[in-house]
């Protein structure tokens, strides 16, 4: 967190930044039960899905999201009782939301019992148990779906479409920010995938990746886990033809103008606002995958 190379003070250590009144979206978020809310949320709008379990360590955090869903047909289990989803020939499909180093067991129990699987990314901790799910899918012919919510965000799905449609041309650069807010409790960092294999929890997590892709097109990417004015998510593609690009977003387009100053509301505070309507399309996505229509 750019505290060794920097000589800086941990960001764990200072101030924590909150939203800003103005997202009304991450404060709806706070108030559910995080990535689990999100998929719930999502699946009860949807006409076509119907919830029939939710699996959970935490007792409490089971009780609450049945109070406020008011959950009377959904069974709620918790992880000693998972059998039961599986073993249900009534259930096409399965969501996962849980820690990254439970993904394989649960995709590979989950297509062996004959469902559909929807999986947060990564799919598994390396390459090699990647590759096994996927030989797994293969084998019971069911699919198995890898939750990348941007691919579903509406700009982003237009710069890509603009550039399949050869607005820019032949691309010569893709160049993505992709800056996190807020700042990762300090108990995601320790059950991370890439905890185990990063040097010191004080290291800087600032990085910027040049890529040069066979076709001669060269992509850049700019990371960071700490960016205190909100969720800093560009994508810019440029070409002998132009460019097309996707800003930052904000949640209200409300300026003020003053005799001296211009004000309007910062971007996006974090990730469940910002592609909310990224994880209800990649949802109808995989529903249409389901059956076959995609």
């Amino acid at each position: 967190m750019a505290t060794v190379k920097f000589e800086e003070k941990s960001p764990y250590q200072q101030e924590k930044r909150t939203e800003d009144h103005t997202d009304f979206k991450y404060k709806n978020y706070l108030e559910h039960s995080g990535l689990r809310a999100i998929h719930a949320i999502n699946i009860l709008s949807y006409p076509k899905f119907r919830l029939a379990y939710i699996v959970d360590a935490d007792p409490e955090r089971l009780r609450k999201i049945k109070e406020e869903f008011g959950l009377t047909n959904t069974v709620l289990l918790s992880p000693e009782e998972q059998d039961k989803v599986f073993n249900d020939s009534k259930v096409d499909g399965i969501i996962i939301a849980t820690p990254t180093f439970t993904h394989e067991s649960i995709v590979t129990k989950g297509l062996k019992a004959g469902k559909a699987v929807f999986c947060e990314k990564p799919i598994s901790q390396n390459e090699g148990g990647t590759q096994r799910c996927y030989e797994v899918a293969k084998q019971v012919e069911k699919p198995l779906f890898c939750a990348f919510n941007r691919r579903y965000e509406p700009s982003f799905r237009e710069v890509f479409n603009q550039v399949r449609e050869g607005k820019v041309g032949r691309v010569h650069l893709i160049k993505t920010v992709s800056r996190d807010s807020p700042l990762p409790p300090i108990e995601y960092i320790k059950i991370a995938v890439s905890f185990r294999k990063s040097g010191a929890l004080n290291d800087y997590d600032t990085v910027a990746i040049t890529l040069l892709f066979p076709s001669g097109t060269i992509g850049m990417i700019d990371l960071s886990r700490n960016a205190i004015y909100g969720y800093d998510q560009r994508l810019e593609v440029f070409g002998p033809g132009g460019m097309v690009s996707a800003s930052n977003e904000a949640p209200m387009q409300v300026t003020y103008s003053g005799l001296s100053s211009q004000s309007h509301p910062p971007i996006y505070h974090s990730f469940p606002s910002r592609y909310q309507e990224g994880y209800r399309e990649e949802l109808r996505n995989f529903h249409g995958i389901m059956e076959g229509e995609e």
